[in-house]
C-alpha cells in the first residue's frame, strides 16, 4: 500500500524526534482503528533509532522475549540476558537511553492495563 498524503503529521513527529535531543518529549498519537497510526509512525522513524514494542495482549513473559529481541535489534546484548518483569525492562531502556538518543514506540499502550492488572 503506497503511503502519501501525511506531511503534516510527519512534520509533527519529526518536531517531537527533534525537540528530544534536548529534553523528554511525549507524544501521543491516537485516532480510530485501522487509519494507518503504525505505518506513520514507522514511516516518520525510518532513518532514526527508535525501538518499537506492540504491545500484544499475551503472557507478560512471552510479551518480556519480544522486548529483548526488538531491543536486540537496535544493540548488542550479553547472550542469554532475560527480562523477569516490566520493571527490569524499563530499567534496561534507561540504561540503554542514557548512552544512545532513543525514539521509544509503544504500540497499543492501553494493553499495558491489562498486564498489570494480572
Amino acid at each position: 500500500m503506497k503511503f502519501y498524503n501525511r506531511k503534516i503529521e510527519l512534520d509533527t513527529i519529526n518536531e517531537w524526534v527533534n525537540l528530544s535531543k534536548k529534553s523528554t518529549q511525549v507524544g501521543v498519537i491516537f485516532g480510530r482503528r485501522r487509519i494507518g497510526k503504525t505505518r506513520l509512525i514507522k514511516e516518520s522513524l525510518k532513518k532514526k533509532n527508535y525501538l518499537y514494542f506492540f504491545i500484544e495482549r499475551k503472557p507478560i513473559t512471552e510479551l518480556l522475549n519480544d522486548f529483548i529481541e526488538a531491543i536486540a535489534d537496535l544493540i548488542d546484548l550479553p547472550s542469554g540476558i532475560q527480562l523477569q518483569d516490566l520493571t527490569t525492562f524499563f530499567q534496561l531502556i534507561v540504561q540503554i537511553a542514557q548512552k544512545k538518543q532513543l525514539t521509544l514506540v509503544f504500540d497499543e499502550f492501553q494493553n499495558f492495563r491489562l498486564l498489570l492488572t494480572h
